[in-house]
């Protein structure tokens, strides 16, 4: 009986390795999106590159003055141009990356209005882009 304990016992702590430790799947893939986020202004992407990065067409659009915004710190938007935001949003499952109440977290964008006007996804250059997360209530 004793032997069967010491040979069962590497099994449990296998198993209870794989199921506590490390970061879900699906926070793994927030941190691959944040970081897709955080690489949209370095590489100099339009709206249409970073709809094909994220494989997705953002969700929401407004296109105003860029005062009417809160830019990230780093902004390359231009001042005197009228600006659309879009959001490429997602909502998690695993309560433990927000919240016990839901999860939200999105890349917002910025880029000067197109020729084409506001359309959803062009060719305009990213200036700005942030990510966020939080309760969905907030977004």
């Amino acid at each position: 009986m004793r032997r069967a304990l010491v040979l069962a016992f590497p099994a449990l702590v296998g198993l209870a390795a794989a199921s506590g430790c490390g970061k879900s799947k699906e926070h793994e893939l927030m941190d691959q999106r944040h970081a897709a986020c955080d690489r949209l202004i370095p590489n100099g992407e339009t709206v249409r590159q970073a709809a094909n990065d994220f494989g997705m067409d953002p969700d929401t659009i407004e296109c105003d003055v860029p005062q009417k915004f809160s830019l990230p710190v780093g902004s390359k938007c231009d001042a005197s141009t009228p600006l659309c935001r879009r959001l490429f949003r997602w909502f998690a499952n695993d309560q433990s990356l927000c919240s016990p109440f839901g999860c939200v977290y999105l890349c917002e964008t910025f880029a000067p209005v197109g020729p084409l006007g506001p359309a959803v996804v062009d060719d305009s250059p990213l200036c700005a882009a942030q990510f966020a997360s939080g309760q969905p209530l907030f977004f």
